[in-house]
């Protein structure tokens, strides 16, 4: 058991018992409560390390912990680790229900498909789920006298809810400080904008302004996306101030996207040529797509580089001393060389290809550091869509 997967492990049986009933979230799930608030454990602890964006709620609701319980279950029915079920109960429920399509309006209403050169927000729920991480600043199910928590007691005049801030969420932000992250509504922002003053997170990073894409807020939802104009909009609702949000988090993004392009420019430049001026050897990014890029990320986060002689390859040693190897190329799939991992997931075996102890393999594996993938020993290649899928497989490594 590690610190990822310690709440997990505690709460599986409660999970694998657990059927979704009118009475609400079970007390066999109860991780505290202080008064009329109390605080449900519901697998949402899965952190995307990798990700260039992250969208940050409130809390999960009670839907959203029935559809994370549920997915976790069936994955642990099915043969799944814990890190896996975790991850792919986060995907399955972050935001999910009528709530999703709201969220999708207003990020491809500011640009953000643009930003980072995809087709719409919606594939960030679907096949480009290795770009984003979901996460609410109150990480696991809050709810106030057995209903869901709805601002009834502020968080900053809560010392209960700025602990469970803190000791969740608050865990999450150095590791992801290089992401952009969109808070929604103005719980999330009024934390993220402390987090920035305290200086945890770079504030020009925070995107502030994004209404909460709950079904309550449809009006602001609405006016916010342009399907309804602030001359439309009822009393209630300050149709001009959403639509002045919208525009600024639109251009704050372009300049982003414009001083990512220039850094990446300048980088190319240094890489290629020296200060005599003749050409010099070109970075390995080059010749790497951004999937593989996102996956060397993950891997350099959390493991020891090793010094495999080739630009080719990344090396990286294991806390138990065993070592993969990432091929750096151009392909949309992560390429990954590992010592035999027996006891996989069905899910998982699919993406390898299992060489014997004497077939030849990738010269630019033997190397005198790195041992266990030189020829002469067995080997595993795996072939994995996403970086998701990379850290499941980690957990058998």
């Amino acid at each position: 058991m590690n610190a990822a997967t310690s709440l997990i492990e505690r709460y599986r049986d409660a999970v694998i018992r657990h059927h979704p009933s009118a009475a609400g979230l079970p007390d066999a799930l109860l991780m505290e409560r202080s008064g009329d608030l109390s605080v449900y454990y519901a697998p949402f602890e899965y952190v995307n390390p990798a990700a260039r964006i992250v969208l940050v709620g409130i809390t999960p609701g009670i839907q959203q912990a029935e559809n994370a319980l549920a997915s976790a279950k069936a994955s642990l029915a099915a043969g799944a680790s814990a890190s896996e079920a975790l991850r792919i109960a986060k995907g399955v429920a972050s935001f999910s229900g009528p709530m999703r399509a709201n969220l999708v309006r207003c990020l491809d209403a500011i640009g953000l498909p643009q930003a980072l050169g995809i087709e719409s927000a919606d594939t960030l729920f679907s096949k480009h789920t290795d770009q984003v991480h979901y996460t609410s600043v109150l990480r696991y199910p809050v709810l106030y006298r057995g209903e869901n928590y709805n601002r009834q007691i502020a968080i900053r005049r809560s010392e209960f809810l700025q602990r469970w801030v803190s000791c969740a969420f608050g865990t999450e932000v150095a590791p992801l400080a290089h992401a952009l992250w969109i808070p929604l509504g103005d719980q999330p922002a009024e934390v993220m904008l402390k987090l920035a003053e305290q200086g945890h997170v770079d504030r020009q990073r925070v995107l502030i302004g994004v209404p909460h894409p709950s079904g309550a807020n449809a009006e602001r939802v609405a006016c916010f996306c342009g399907a309804k104009s602030p001359e439309e909009a009822s009393a209630k609702t300050d149709g001009h101030s959403l639509v002045e949000s919208r525009e600024r988090l639109h251009a704050q993004l372009q300049a982003t996207r414009q001083e990512t392009h220039s850094r990446s420019a300048l980088h190319q430049a240094r890489t290629e040529s020296s200060e005599d001026g003749h050409p010099r050897s070109r970075s390995s990014t080059e010749h790497t797509s951004m999937v593989t890029q996102s996956a060397e990320t993950f891997l350099a986060s959390r493991f020891e580089r090793t010094a495999l002689p080739t630009k080719y390859i990344a090396g990286f040693r294991l806390p138990n001393g065993r070592e993969i190897a990432l091929e750096r190329n151009r392909t949309q799939s992560i390429y990954l060389w590992t010592p035999p991992l027996d006891n996989v997931s069905a899910q998982l075996a699919q993406y390898r290809t299992r060489y014997a102890a004497h077939k030849s393999r990738n010269s630019n594996l033997n190397a005198k550091n790195g041992p266990t993938l030189r020829e002469g020993r067995p080997v595993d290649y795996w072939k994995l869509p996403s970086v998701a899928d990379l850290e499941s497989l980690l957990g058998f490594a």
